[in-house]
Order: structure tokens, then C-alpha cells, then sequence
């Protein structure tokens, strides 16, 4: 049996603590990581009651053992509220191109997802893929979220083929790796990218042939690089390029999805 994810688009997403006025009641102090992200999450979903967390691994350390934590401190919620059916878990990974030190974190990100497909299958007794969307902030051009399809299929997945002696594959050894495949979330965020929107996710759209595409387009970065009415004027035009995309050939027509962050 093979691990695919069907989502229902989330109505309502919680990022990783933004600024408070206080710190929050629930935190031991006012640097919130660790254990208290985690609750912070089972927090979003149960009590702020959002339909989706953000898990955040761009330019920061970021709790891996999210999905096992959340359903051992939690069981009796998430028993009732599946993760990867009606409650996501959305990863946010460093751009490499755009890291010194740190782009290998995308390796690390990518290669826990199986993981937490192994831990969320035995923990709900049926195969389950908890995580199966990755966002990839400052998308430029459509290369970039088609590379990151293809390295988790061909260097994550693909590696359980890997003959370890004459009789024995990786996936012999550690068991095989699910889901075999995941969903690109482009969130685009400068005046280039933004004014040429379709151009970055249209040749994406043709190679990978999702059943929807997320697209994020950012509102405050373009804000303060180049002002509040330039902003505006961008977020207009993308989301008129999206539409356009969207509707303009019968094989798109619900392909794309436009959130405004």
C-alpha cells in the first residue's frame, strides 16, 4: 500500500510564535523553543483553533520529533483530530541557494518526513502521512520548487533501492519510505518574482501535474522594500497572474490555490 495525501485546503494557519506583548502563559521564559513549540502547536490546533501549523526550519532550530511528540503528549486530541487529514503540519525549509552554513538543513527537514509517517502509521494503527507539504520561502523561478520535488523523490525515497551487499536493499534494513512523494508550497516575496508569478509556476504545474499548488505571496517584506502602494499593486497583479493560470487551460483549472500571507 502506498501512503498518498489528499488535503483539504486549510481554512486557517498558525505560524511559530510572532511577537507577543506578553510572554505567553504557557512558555517557561521569553524564548520560546524546544518542548514549548511543540505545545505551542498542540496550542494553535486545540485551543486558537487552527487547521494548520506552520513548522518553521528557516534560520532557526526546529524540533524534528514534532509529529511523535505532539501525539505522545496528546494522544487523546489527536486520536479524534488526525494529523495529515483534518489537522496539518506544514514544513517551512531554508532556500539553499540562499544559505552559507545552513542549506543542509533542507537534507535533514526532508529525510525526517518518512520518519514521521513511520511514528504517525503505528501510532494510528493504519498507514498515515502526517507531513507531505513543504513551503520553500524566496521563490525566484520555477527550477527551484521543481528541484526540490525531484530531491526528495529521487535522493530520499529513492535511496531504500540502494544495494547494501548482493542480497540486500536500504529498504530491507530500515523499511521503506513514505509518502513517495511531496507537495511544494512557492512563497514569493520580491518584485521580480512576484510580477512574474506565472512564469514560476506554470513550467512546475506542467512537469509535476499536482492536483492543487499552494501559492504564498508575501505582503510585509514587499511592503517595506518598496512601500505600501507598490505592495498592493504587486499582490494585485500576482493574484491576476494566478487567476489567469488557473482558469486558462482546462487541465489547470484547480490546480492553483493563492493565499495571501
Amino acid at each position: 500500500m502506498t501512503v498518498e495525501f489528499e488535503r483539504k485546503i486549510p481554512r486557517t494557519m498558525s505560524t511559530q510564535h510572532p511577537d507577543n506583548v506578553n510572554v505567553p502563559e504557557w512558555s517557561q521564559g521569553p524564548v520560546i523553543d524546544g518542548n514549548a513549540e511543540v505545545y505551542e502547536a498542540y496550542y494553535a490546533f486545540r485551543t486558537l483553533g487552527c487547521q494548520e501549523v506552520m513548522w518553521d526550519s528557516e534560520g532557526k532550530d526546529v524540533d524534528t520529533r514534532v509529529v511523535r511528540k505532539l501525539l505522545n503528549n496528546h494522544w487523546d486530541y489527536f486520536s479524534e483530530n488526525e494529523l495529515g487529514k483534518d489537522l496539518y503540519l506544514t514544513y517551512r525549509i531554508p532556500k539553499p541557494t540562499a544559505e552559507s552554513v545552513e542549506k543542509k538543513v533542507v537534507v535533514e527537514t526532508l529525510q525526517n518526513i518518512p520518519v514521521t509517517c513511520d511514528v504517525a502509521t503505528l501510532a494510528y494503527k493504519k498507514e498515515v502521512a502526517p507531513i507531505f507539504e513543504v513551503i520553500l520561502p524566496f521563490t525566484t523561478s520555477s527550477k527551484e520548487p521543481i528541484w526540490l520535488y525531484n530531491y526528495y523523490r529521487k535522493a530520499i525515497v529513492a535511496n531504500e533501492e540502494i544495494m547494501l551487499d548482493e542480497s540486500t536493499k536500504a529498504k530491507d534494513w530500515i523499511g521503506t519510505s513514505k509518502p513517495k512523494k511531496i507537495a511544494v508550497i512557492p512563497l514569493v516575496e520580491d518584485f521580480n518574482s512576484l510580477s512574474n508569478v506565472d512564469g514560476i509556476v506554470e513550467p512546475y504545474i506542467n512537469m509535476v501535474k499536482p492536483k492543487h499548488l499552494r501559492v504564498f505571496l508575501a505582503r510585509s517584506d514587499p511592503a517595506l522594500n518598496y512601500g505600501l502602494i507598490c505592495a498592493v499593486l504587486l499582490q494585485k497583479i500576482a493574484l491576476s497572474k494566478l487567476k489567469k493560470t488557473a482558469t486558462g487551460k482546462p487541465k489547470t483549472q484547480e490546480h492553483v490555490g493563492i493565499e495571501n500571507k
